[in-house]
């Protein structure tokens, strides 16, 4: 892969990175969550925002990017989230690349009441300055489903779906994919996070 070729990955990935894509639910979508998962090692939420917890701390994140006619990309970074505000929002500041090619980016996380849904919003260093998704927390796949849709300055339709699923207090996998009008759902990133 060429440096320019390089950077257009970086780019996506960050952007998929930072605007969580729309997920699908489950085929049998489960009751929002009620529960919270627990981990010692970080701050007190508010209230509403304890399923988030095992979002925090630091981690080392591990980067596939699918690029359609491309061999897989692999890529490394870091994620600092820590509780901001008094504890009414989680701030994720990463890190992603490979070689002297970086992305930097913050996404904050947090709990719309009269929505009853999570959201992220997110601004980062890439060509994807911008995202803003939302969606539920399911207890019995452990997964948030975030969603968001836009057009392209073209007037094309873009649906992107993230899930982030947590596997223990120490693993997390998120997964992105993008949907075009009337094309099937493809998956374009999947990240590891594994604590430090």
């Amino acid at each position: 892969m060429n440096g320019r070729q390089r950077v257009a990955a970086l780019w996506v990935v960050c952007g998929v990175l930072s605007t969580p894509a729309r997920a699908q639910a489950p085929a049998v979508s489960p009751a929002p969550a009620t529960g919270a998962p627990t981990s010692d090692a970080v701050a007190r939420p508010a209230e509403g925002l304890g399923v988030l917890r095992a979002l925090a701390g630091s981690w080392d994140v591990a980067v596939t990017l699918f690029v359609r006619g491309q061999p897989p990309v692999k890529l490394s970074g870091t994620s600092e989230n820590v509780w901001a505000v008094g504890g009414h929002f989680l701030q994720c500041t990463f890190t992603v690349g490979r070689g002297d090619t970086t992305v930097d980016g913050l996404t904050t996380y947090g709990y719309d009441r009269d929505r009853q849904e999570y959201f992220a919003v997110s601004v980062n260093t890439s060509a994807f300055p911008y995202s803003a998704m939302h969606g539920p927390y399911y207890d019995g796949s452990r997964s948030f489903v975030l969603r968001s849709e836009m057009a392209s300055s073209g007037g094309v339709r873009l649906k992107r779906r993230e899930m982030i699923r947590l596997e223990g207090n120490d693993r997390q996998i998120v997964e992105f994919f993008v949907e075009y009008a009337g094309a099937p759902p493809a998956k374009v990133l999947e990240a590891v996070f594994t604590r430090r």
